[in-house]
């Protein structure tokens, strides 16, 4: 079974604080029994109000938990029991900047209504 997060928080200044997370609970897999494991990312993000960009400063996987896979296969036939550790990734920081292309302005004159909207209108609805 798996569940997933995610919430995002207005704070004051403009910021806005992001959190997206999982986590699986231990499933067998053929003859393998896996562990479960989960992971959280936050995110501190900024809207730049005279150039309309954004800046994003995130902690990917924050317990330093993402990818961790614990396994153990048990060969009845043999009695013998292997146990192992994937680990896929690690803990990190990640700085973004994005900036929007184009003349925001030329964006904003080709929205118009619709002529079914017109039409709405002159009806009365």
């Amino acid at each position: 079974m798996q569940g997933n997060l995610a919430q995002t928080f207005s704070l004051p200044h403009g910021l806005k604080l992001e959190m997206n997370g999982y986590f699986t609970t231990a499933f067998q897999d053929g003859e393998q029994d896996r562990s479960a494991r989960g992971a959280l990312d936050v995110a501190l993000q900024k809207q730049l109000t005279r150039n309309g960009g954004r800046l994003s400063l995130a902690l990917i996987d924050a317990f330093n938990s993402a990818d961790w896979m614990d396994w153990n296969f048990l060969q009845k036939e043999f009695s013998v029991r292997t146990y192992g550790i994937y680990q896929f990734s690690q803990r990190h920081l990640k700085l973004s900047y994005s900036h929007p292309f184009g003349n925001q302005k030329m964006k904003a004159a080709g929205k118009h209504a619709t002529a079914s909207e017109e039409e709405r209108h002159r009806a009365g609805n």
